[in-house]
């Protein structure tokens, strides 16, 4: 499976890279939502994992710009947010996402959601990232 990062956090993006990688996944990162949106043509992805906070297009408008394309009707699209008024991932989850992360994580925590929204993640013991 192919997945995108969208963080502007490099140690976030890093984190996901690692543990996606670890169960399989073909991972690339971008740092902003314009990024994103570029790697995506380019690219046929099965999952995108979206940072609430991005610079210049936030991860609510990049979301909102991946479900208005119908290419991307399949694509399982993760929100990943510090937020921690359920308002907001409320707002999220009806504009399209299929699951809300909260930060902080951990991998288990991401592998879990993965697996609620039906992306296959192979199981074995946790991984720590530090």
């Amino acid at each position: 499976m192919r997945a995108l990062v969208v963080d502007d956090s490099a140690a976030t993006r890093a984190i996901l890279q690692r543990a996606l990688g670890e169960r399989g996944f073909e991972v690339m990162a971008a740092a902003s939502g314009r990024d994103a949106l570029l790697r995506m043509r380019q690219h046929d992805l099965d999952l995108v994992l979206i940072a609430w906070s991005l610079a210049g297009m936030t991860g609510f408008e990049l979301l909102r710009a991946i479900r208005r394309q119908s290419r991307y009707d399949r694509t399982k699209l993760v929100m990943v947010t510090a937020a921690s008024r359920p308002e907001e991932m409320v707002h999220a989850l009806a504009a399209g996402a299929d699951e809300c992360i909260p930060k902080p994580f951990t991998p288990d925590v991401v592998y879990a959601a993965l697996r609620h929204v039906g992306v296959p993640v192979a199981h074995a013991e946790s991984i720590v990232c530090a």
